[in-house]
């Protein structure tokens, strides 16, 4: 980085005047103190505007007065000249890194504005801005920014039925947390691709993706996320047949119940699902309600209702399906997407063909549209409906 060259030798005859050392001096300092800001990275961009406004009132008047009396002083010429040249080649540098600034600033106000719209359950929204602070963080080479909203970009893919481009966005926001070494992104990361691979019926690599997370978590200490992992692990234990399933979810409960309103409504819905009666699944639905009417994280209200379905299914509950998809309904009432549209059809349209009501074409349209998006975990259910007398 530039920075101001010290005074030549001054003639035999004539010393260098009190007024040019301070004058020196107070150009080293200004221009060592904006180098500085440049070498340590910091791209705050009042900081470096600061800087940028400090040089152009104050040292450049300053240099023009010691060009203007050079002839006075003995000062050589290209002694000027390449103080000048320093000095602007500073102000140039500080002024791509006050662009750098604006820009990192951008990305984090739009992933602030993502995680502000998906905490009010507005996951269409939500998914575009993390769309774009992820574009622009690629672009830009701000990579810690990108590593920690790749993850939940892969979330809202997910909701718009879009498996494979949320595959795909899952499995590059690991590569870059792991590259980074961004551990807590990682972490989410790798939850995420829990989510990814039980849609697509893909078990196995669904524990892996959720074990690995949980794994970070209790490395960082990072308690509420263990419980997630539990309760991912357990849905992954359950549906592979796993008998520890139960144990599991007890477990994820247990320290869900801690912060209530961030993922217990999911693991009561997890609980609800492996219940072996008809008490310990009303039970776990009756508490994830209650957690739900005093407040919770928006997702809890998409994940909470669509297990109660599937548990209510499994019950052969065809009420308590249709209750829960209208429960469903209300809470994406203002941004609808796909996936809940999805779910709440095929709630209805099974609750409907398991009481002798059958509708064909809607079953068929519904098991096109999940072939066609990869979505493997709800064939089987509409497949068996289809063929049912």
């Amino acid at each position: 980085m530039p920075i101001l060259p010290p005074l030549p030798d001054a003639p035999l005859d004539s010393p260098w005047s009190a007024n040019l050392h301070l004058a020196h001096q107070v150009l080293t300092d200004m221009m060592s103190h904006a180098d500085q800001v440049l070498r340590q990275g910091d791209s705050d961009p009042l900081r470096v505007r600061f800087h940028i406004e400090t040089l152009m009132r104050t040292a450049i008047p300053i240099l023009q007065a010691l060009e203007a009396g050079a002839g006075d002083e003995g000062l050589p010429t290209p002694w000027i000249n390449l103080c000048a040249e320093n000095l602007g080649e500073l102000v140039r540098n500080l002024r791509q890194a006050e662009a750098a600034g604006a820009m990192e600033e951008q990305a984090r106000a739009l992933g602030g504005l993502a995680d502000a719209n998906y905490m009010r359950g507005l996951f269409r929204t939500s998914g575009k801005m993390f769309s774009r602070c992820v574009e622009l963080c690629a672009a830009r080479g701000l990579s810690r920014i990108e590593a920690a909203n790749l993850p939940m970009l892969g979330m809202m893919l997910m909701l718009e039925m879009d498996f494979d481009a949320a595959l795909k966005q899952a499995q590059r926001a690991i590569a870059l947390a792991e590259q980074i070494g961004h551990r807590r992104a990682a972490m989410i990361a790798h939850h995420g691709l829990h989510f990814l691979f039980f849609e697509r019926e893909e078990y196995s690599l669904a524990l892996e993706a959720g074990l690995a997370g949980t794994e970070i978590a209790r490395a960082l200490g990072a308690r509420r996320f263990i419980g997630e992992g539990l309760m991912l692990q357990a849905l992954g234990e359950y549906y592979s047949g796993d008998p520890r399933a139960g144990e599991t979810v007890r477990a994820a409960n247990e320290i869900g119940r801690e912060q209530p309103s961030y993922m217990l409504p999911f693991g009561l819905g997890v609980a609800a699902v492996i219940a072996r009666d008809a008490s310990a699944r009303a039970t776990a639905l009756e508490e994830g309600e209650a957690v739900l009417a005093k407040g919770a994280v928006s997702h809890n209200f998409l994940f909470f209702n669509r297990l109660a379905i599937e548990a209510c299914l499994a019950a052969q509950d065809w009420t308590g399906v249709e209750r829960y998809a209208a429960a469903l309904e209300k809470s994406m009432a203002a941004e609808p997407l796909p996936m809940t549209d999805f779910l709440i059809a095929r709630a209805r349209a099974l609750a409907a063909a398991g009481r002798g009501q059958k509708d064909a074409a809607e079953l068929e349209r519904l098991l096109v549209a999940a072939k066609a998006s990869g979505w493997k975990i709800v064939l089987p259910s509409l497949t068996a409906a289809l063929r049912q007398g």
